[in-house]
């Protein structure tokens, strides 16, 4: 559990095999709560990829400081 903010891809990789089709949604799911918890705004049209979402959700929150 620890190890996933370094192992983003693995994670996406164990969610696609455990949940198939329906890793989407859970990656959607991830990505709006994270924004949520970081009170940044979520546009889910700016990234399409999940391990791309969380690092521009990162930024992004950086960058607001």
């Amino acid at each position: 559990m620890e190890d996933i903010p370094e192992n983003l891809e693995t994670f996406k990789e164990g969610l696609e095999r455990i949940f198939g089709k329906g890793a989407e949604t859970i990656e959607k799911s991830i990505i709006r709560t994270l924004h949520a918890k970081l009170g940044i705004e979520y546009k889910e049209e700016e990234c399409s990829e999940f391990v791309e979402c969380v690092h521009r959700a990162i930024e992004n929150f950086k960058a607001k400081d």
